[in-house]
């Protein structure tokens, strides 16, 4: 996994050489709220989650052109932070357990964009997907857990456990707007729309995040260094 990403960060380093436009932006990232669920493993299970603080980096180059593939492609990298409060409980007849914690997560994230496009020269759409890598994990809480005769509660921090998992993937869209400024560079707004596809914690089954970003976007139009030869 780790020669994977340098692989992929080497790529998408090299990429700004033969792309036309790199953007940077920063903004507020807000998850779902909450979501609930019952798990047929169990007689009675239930997930809460609720956000708090969510803040993301993007750089991005695009308007890579790839023989013979006719639509730009876009490559970025993010960083996205989040704290939330997460509990989930689970019970049969015989035993039960719950989980409670506050939770920072920072993850690394890296994006392909093979759908881009641009509609009334102005809007700007892609659509593409996010490997995403766990860099840090901050929390603290308490597990619970018994049974008929037994009663175990154990506190719990990122130096007696691991919550999240380390490697997730999820679909991305982006929805930006050129503003009419007539420089080299320009700041536009951009939303983003984050659907987790695989599970992001160890200790449940079933919960993949919607997270929604809005941000302001520094983007510079970059020159081609590679020369069509005439013909």
């Amino acid at each position: 996994m780790r020669y994977t990403l340098i692989y992929i960060l080497g790529l998408l380093i090299s990429s700004t050489a033969y792309s036309q436009t790199i953007m940077l932006d920063f903004g507020p990232l807000k998850q779902g709220c909450c979501e609930s669920y019952s798990n047929s493993s169990y007689s009675l299970s239930e997930l809460y989650v609720k956000p708090e603080k969510g803040l993301q980096l993007n750089l991005s180059v695009s308007d890579i052109q790839i023989k013979p593939i006719p639509i730009p492609l876009k490559f970025a990298v993010n960083l996205n932070s989040q704290e939330e409060f997460v509990s989930y409980y689970y019970s049969n007849i015989a035993s039960g357990s719950t989980t409670e914690v506050d939770i920072k997560t920072l993850f690394l994230g890296l994006s392909f964009f093979p759908i881009n496009l641009t509609l009334q020269k102005r809007l700007m759409l892609s659509f593409g997907y996010r490997s995403n890598f766990l860099l840090r994990e901050r929390f603290n809480g308490f597990e619970e857990s018994w049974t008929e005769d037994y009663f175990n509660r154990d506190y719990i921090n990122q130096h007696t456990s691991q919550l999240s998992i380390k490697h997730s993937v999820g679909a991305v869209f982006e929805l930006s707007y050129k503003t009419k400024i007539k420089r080299d560079w320009r700041i536009i707004p951009k939303y983003t729309f984050y659907l987790g596809l695989t599970n992001v914690y160890n200790f449940t089954q079933k919960y993949r995040p919607i997270k929604h970003g809005l941000s302001l976007c520094f983007m510079y139009p970059m020159k081609s260094s590679i020369k069509t030869p005439n013909k």
